[in-house]
């Protein structure tokens, strides 16, 4: 990052291991260990192959599960976004979206109480599902092991159809949008395949896809 992007979200980042305590500063600079998941993020290398000039890849491992799972990651991405949605005139709150959900394939240490089976496309993975403002910002997020079993716990009963033999193609209102954010996205070969055992630090990667992103737009 440069030194105007880290500006932009360096208060999300406290330099105390604690928040709201007095008491030793953290060992690591949080600037470098943002740096280290963001090149994890880039390049798709393991944890433990991360290069000798980041902090060690399992303090890096470690921040990054906890940004995720307190919704570090998620505020971060909603901050910049909104600071991208104001610089070109509008409310910094989106009063519309357009939903996606696309199927990840699932690496072996995706666990199988939380991965599925697309039977449409035949991948073994995880849904994850998007929505998007119509500048093609994220603002929601959710990854589950597969469409079936979340629609079961939340009372909606789903079933796989074949598609409708239709001629011709007739592209959906804005749908374009969506799937631009998807390709920006998985741009970020971390994103291409799923390898974290929990889906909640898979959403903490794509947030921080989206702040990686929203801040080269922003500065």
């Amino acid at each position: 990052m440069t030194d105007e992007e880290w500006a932009t979200i360096e208060e999300f980042f406290v330099t105390y291991s604690q928040p709201g305590t007095i008491g030793r500063p953290a060992k690591w600079d949080k600037r470098d260990i943002v740096n280290a998941v963001f090149y994890v993020l880039a390049t798709g290398c393991q944890w433990r192959a991360l290069a000798e000039r980041y902090p060690h890849w399992n303090t890096v491992h470690r921040y990054h599960k906890s940004w995720s799972e307190d919704g570090t990651w998620e505020a971060v991405a909603a901050h910049v976004v909104g600071r991208v949605r104001e610089r070109e005139g509008r409310e910094g709150q989106p009063s519309a979206g357009v939903i996606d959900a696309r199927t990840v394939r699932g690496a072996a240490t995706v666990c199988g109480s939380t991965r599925g089976y697309d039977a449409g496309k035949k991948i073994s993975g995880r849904k994850v599902f998007g929505v998007v403002d119509t500048c093609g910002l994220l603002i929601a997020v959710a990854v589950v092991a597969a469409f079936g079993r979340f629609c079961r716990s939340v009372g909606i009963v789903a079933s796989v159809v074949k598609r409708a033999k239709v001629k011709g193609f007739e592209p959906l209102p804005r749908r374009w949008v969506v799937e631009r954010t998807w390709s920006w996205l998985m741009n970020h070969r971390r994103l291409q395949i799923d390898y974290e055992r929990d889906p909640v630090t898979t959403e903490g990667f794509i947030w921080a896809a989206q702040t990686r992103l929203a801040l080269r737009n922003l500065t």
